[in-house]
């Protein structure tokens, strides 16, 4: 995966005006993991933003502290965000693709009752925040770390 994953922080970064500040974070730490994750998983490109949203309405539910109206918000987006790798996954029995959702489903051909499709979409549902979200955090914290002291800059 790392070519990919170096021509999606290439193309990420590409689309950064250098010249004016901006967010790394908007810009980089979330997307190039989450788009990472996601397409390992299987989930179409262009269902990555909406998954992108329900993940933060999870993180939002599990670590915030929202108001009464944006707790409303965040669960029907957790609701949605759950119901998405069981459409993943059903969506992956007829039309099988080289991604982990498929993998699982080659398990699942096998033997249905050593991993349920149920199963197959509880994992999804798990890896797509936690293959992100820790990542996104890594590399904010390991650009943070480098760039507190210069000489660990330049030497990486």
């Amino acid at each position: 995966m790392a070519p990919r994953i170096r021509a999606t922080a290439d193309e990420l970064l590409g689309a950064v005006d250098p010249s004016v500040p901006f967010d790394l974070v908007g810009a980089l730490y979330f997307p190039l993991p989450a788009t990472m994750i996601f397409s390992f998983m299987g989930v179409p490109r262009e269902d990555s933003e909406t998954l992108k949203e329900w993940c933060g309405s999870r993180a939002t539910l599990a670590w915030g502290r929202p108001t009464p109206e944006q707790q409303v918000h965040d669960a029907r987006g957790m609701a949605a965000y759950r119901g998405y790798p069981r459409q993943l996954v059903a969506s992956k029995v007829v039309a099988r693709a080289d991604d982990f959702a498929s993998a699982l489903l080659a398990i699942h051909d096998e033997d249905p009752e050593a991993l349920t499709r149920e199963e197959i979409a509880s994992i999804l549902f798990s890896l797509g925040f936690a293959g992100h979200e820790t990542t996104n955090y890594l590399i904010g914290n390991m650009v943070r770390r480098l760039l507190e002291e210069p000489a660990r800059w330049e030497r990486w």
